[in-house]
């Protein structure tokens, strides 16, 4: 199973936390976040960069990152090691900048004998900005990189001795970088920006137990694809509409991100294996889909279950005006094995004159019963009703039938079960 390896060799394990706003509500544990919103912060963890989550874990709105995180480090880590032989990257932001969590790594690591590296951004706390930048701009042997006019920007290691954190052989550092500004970019244009009269610094570093071969830029350049799990938290929010949990009792809601983190792997599962490929829909070429699309393209179509000659038959929704083969699923004890079947050169040759002939009805109903059909709505098949996306494929072996959808509020007849294609019509 492809779960997203990173082009170094490495799987990447992404931990982070969120915040769900619940704001207006008294459920059990929300709390003031660090957003300055009332509700809950949970950590999520994926597993490489496709977006598949090992674990959601509901915290309450006021706990920190680093409290108990641990705990989630003993279920997840074991469980990626059991998913992939490749070795394990753990990335994190500076809110898991302690000396707990990075040693619980690399206990974890020695315990299933396996390499697990981690990246996890520096925080300073109170370090003295100022003072190390006017150190290194004294350093000769400083090498300072001219990104424009106004910015530069150096680069150095530091070895760390930190107890209980890497190997011998790949022992703990942390790569700094410091970024000089005597001119403000304005974003647009960075000669029309604001001239300081003192520089400003940014210091940022990287805490690593990766290999020596892994040079400064490619640690920050590694962080930097850290970054994409917010995206798998967008889909949380807003795909699977997460963000406002349905009980008041705090279990209650730890059990749907439970069950919400199993939603997402089987959705981007099917994603992965029907939505990328050269018989995929037409969209962008990437390496994933959003649940939106998943559930857009495959889960929100409609279809019934058809009972016919002994067996059962999946009939599910496809665009009349462009035939194509989709999904059956038969049972029952017909020796005959159900094959996609394709639309004959004649149901073709009509489609293909159907932006000038007029479409015409062949069934047995009034003609109140019909629906409308509005000029746009008039380029399909003839004898083929194609109006709000109503029409039903259902394939049985080498044959076609389909179900015609009424729109009323009258009807309760939704379609015409087993109608079959003729070259007269519908009948």
């Amino acid at each position: 199973m492809d779960f997203g390896a990173l082009p170094c060799g490495y799987m990447a394990v992404d931990w982070d936390t969120f915040v769900m706003n619940n704001s207006g509500t008294q459920k059990e544990a929300v709390g003031r976040t660090y957003q300055g919103v009332d509700g809950y912060t949970p950590s999520a963890t994926y597993l490489g960069s496709l977006g598949y989550c090992l674990e959601l874990a509901l915290r309450p709105g006021v706990q920190h990152s680093a409290l108990q995180t641990e705990l989630n480090l003993e279920r997840v880590l074991p469980m990626a090691a059991k998913l992939t032989p490749l070795p394990l990257l753990f990335r994190a932001d500076s809110g898991l900048c302690c000396l707990k969590i990075m040693q619980e790594v690399s206990a974890q690591a020695a315990a299933l004998s396996r390499e697990i590296a981690l990246i996890i951004k520096w925080n300073p706390r109170s370090t003295p900005v100022q003072a190390i930048a006017a150190r290194q701009a004294a350093d000769t042997n400083t090498m300072w990189c001219h990104q424009r006019e106004g910015k530069r920007m150096c680069m150095w290691t530091q070895a760390l001795k930190l107890q209980g954190v890497g190997t011998q052989a790949h022992p703990a550092r942390r790569v700094f970088r410091l970024i000089e500004r005597t001119i403000v970019d304005l974003g647009f244009c960075h000669k029309h920006g604001h001239a300081l009269l003192l520089p400003a610094y940014e210091l940022e570093g990287w805490t690593t137990t990766l290999p020596g071969k892994f040079t400064m830029q490619d640690i920050i350049d590694l962080y930097k694809d850290h970054a994409t799990h917010e995206q798998f938290h967008s889909e949380f929010k807003t795909d699977l509409d997460l963000e406002r949990l349905p009980s008041g009792k705090f279990d209650t809601n730890f059990l749907v991100c439970a069950m919400a983190a199993l939603a997402m792997n089987i959705l981007r599962l099917i994603g992965q294996n029907s939505l990328i490929g050269k018989d995929a829909p037409v969209r962008h070429a990437a390496k994933r889909r959003r649940m939106k699309t998943v559930m857009q393209e495959i889960m929100f179509k409609a279809g019934r279950m058809i009972k016919h000659a002994g067996r059962w038959v999946l009939g599910l929704w496809v665009p009349m005006t462009v035939p194509t083969p989709c999904l059956s699923v038969c049972t029952g004890n017909s020796p005959r094995r159900a094959k996609p079947a394709r639309p004959s050169a004649d149901l073709q040759r009509r489609s293909a004159r159907a932006t000038t002939a007029k479409t015409t009805w062949h069934l047995s109903e009034p003609d109140t019963a019909r629906p409308k059909i509005r000029p746009e709505r008039q380029n399909c098949v003839p004898g083929v009703h194609a109006s709000e996306n109503m029409g039903i494929w259902s394939m049985a072996a080498d044959e076609i039938r389909w179900g015609i959808g009424y729109q009323g509020e009258n009807q309760k007849n939704n379609g015409l079960a087993g109608s079959r294609l003729t070259d007269s019509g519908v009948s």
